[in-house]
């Protein structure tokens, strides 16, 4: 009865069977208890460092977006700014051309 049982789960015609005999010969053998841990293990990292570092990919792409606004924005002020200095300069220089006449 177990040799055809372990000849369908080398078959791999009952794959339920082969993952219980599997977990029941890793609990009996230290090493491949040992061994499957670290795989999971291993593969659960994994997963989170590549779920980490597509995070990290996208938080970059905003930051770098954020920081592109950032130097529009700065621009924009600084533009408004020379225009305003402009625009006060002009006024001035109006006011004191006006400011002569009278006198």
């Amino acid at each position: 009865m177990m040799s055809s049982l372990r000849l369908e789960i080398q078959d791999g015609s009952t794959s339920g069977l082969g993952t219980a005999t599997g977990l029941m010969t890793s609990f009996h053998n230290p090493l491949l208890y040992t061994d499957s841990v670290e795989f999971m293990w291993s593969e659960y990292l994994l997963e989170n460092v590549l779920s980490l570092t597509r995070q990290v990919a996208h938080l970059q792409e905003q930051l770098s977006e954020r920081e592109e606004e950032l130097g529009d924005l700065k621009a924009e002020r600084n533009n408004t700014r020379v225009c305003l200095l402009a625009t006060i300069k002009v006024q001035n220089h109006k006011n004191s051309a006006i400011h002569q006449r009278h006198y």
